[in-house]
Parts: C-alpha cells; sequence; structure tokens
C-alpha cells in the first residue's frame, strides 16, 4: 500500500477539522457511514492527544543495529543488515505504532531496488559523505493501515464481478523506511542517536571530514 492509497494519511493529518460524534436517536436510520465516524471520532481524539501532549519518538525498543558478515576474502561481497528490534512509538501525526518482531532489511538489496530507476547516487546524495566514503540513513516509522479479512459482500457497480470482497478488518501495521540524510552534529535532536561515549568520535570525524 502506497502512501496514496493509505487514507488513513488524510485524516489523521487535518488537525485543524473539527471532531464530530455520531448522534444516536430512536428512529433514526444509521447506516456504514455513522459507524466508521463513531470509530474515527474516537481514534483521532487519541491521535490528537498523544501528537500535541506527547510528540513523536520511541517510548521503548526499536533499537536499530547493524549486523554484517566476515568475508572469506577481499573480493566477497559482505552481507550488511539493517536490524530494527521489537517495541513501541509513536509517529509524526501521533499514531501509535507497534512492533512485536524484529525487521530486516539487506542494504545491497535496499541500494539495489534504487538503482534499478539509475538514480540511486542522486537518491543517496542527501547521506552520502565523501570525507570518509560512508553512507548515512535515518530509519523512520510511521503507522499503516492493512486491510485483511476479505468477506464476500453484495455487489454496487454493474460488472463488479461474480464473487466481489471487501476486507473486513484494518490492521494496525508498521512501515518502516530509509532515508538518506547526514546527521547535523550541533543540533541537540542529535543526542538521543547514541551514548556520548559513540557520539564523539562521529563528531571528531566530521569536523576532520570538513
Amino acid at each position: 500500500m502506497t502512501a496514496m492509497q493509505d487514507q488513513s494519511l488524510i485524516g489523521d493529518g487535518q488537525f485543524e477539522q473539527p471532531l464530530k460524534r455520531v448522534v444516536f436517536e430512536p428512529g433514526m436510520l444509521l447506516g456504514v457511514e455513522a459507524t466508521s465516524s463513531e470509530q474515527d471520532y474516537h481514534r483521532r481524539r487519541l491521535v490528537r492527544h498523544q501528537y500535541w501532549l506527547h510528540g513523536y519518538g520511541t517510548l521503548s525498543g526499536l533499537v536499530v543495529s547493524l549486523e554484517a558478515d566476515e568475508p572469506e576474502n577481499a573480493d566477497q561481497h559482505i552481507l550488511t543488515k539493517l536490524i530494527v528490534s521489537p517495541g513501541v512509538g509513536i509517529d509524526g501525526l501521533g499514531r501509535e505504532v507497534s512492533s512485536y518482531e524484529p525487521y530486516c532489511i539487506n542494504l545491497k538489496d535496499w541500494l539495489e531496488a534504487h538503482s534499478d530507476t539509475d538514480r540511486i547516487w542522486q537518491v543517496a546524495n542527501g547521506g552520502f559523505d565523501g570525507g570518509d566514503n560512508s553512507l548515512w540513513l535515518k530509519v523512520v516509522f510511521r503507522y499503516q493501515e492493512q486491510p485483511s479479512g476479505l468477506q464476500p459482500v453484495l455487489a454496487t457497480q454493474i460488472n463488479a464481478g461474480t464473487d466481489p470482497v471487501q476486507p473486513s478488518r484494518l490492521k494496525d501495521c508498521i512501515l518502516l523506511e530509509l532515508i538518506p540524510e547526514k546527521p547535523l552534529f550541533d543540533d541537540p535532536a542529535f543526542a538521543p542517536w547514541g551514548p556520548p561515549a559513540y557520539l564523539d568520535p562521529l563528531r571528531a570525524g566530521h569536523v576532520h571530514g570538513q
């Protein structure tokens, strides 16, 4: 599912829009739209609470690490994996994201996937440091809905098929993305990226590269 297909991005990002509750009255005819609005109201209230009061970031876990195999010789390709541990966090729109299992990205496959468009260096330019020939990647996450549990429904369109189906559930999922971007060592926001013992040599190398 792409960002354009994820309808939750549209509603959850409209913070200036007032929320509306469904009013239940005897004899009132309510349909699917009313049920969806009832769920949406409570969901978006929680999202706005977390967005304005708590902000985005990691609550627990979601530790990023690298694993690389030892090459047998100088010509052998080194398999490098980026791993994100299970954890809980809040994305940039205030939505809770949780991962109950580790995520693994093969960096060679990631680079090859981008090189298919012949734009790998343009894509990686924001994170490439020619001083030490390194590539910085920022790992970001966000909430994403995933339709599941297909169920048969009545066809609402002509020639919609003999067995039309629609998802009966929306799973709360997490979308991980890699963004090439060099960190700003003088920015206080960089501090949580690692302990001081890890930041000092990085800062020294960054200044030396300049």
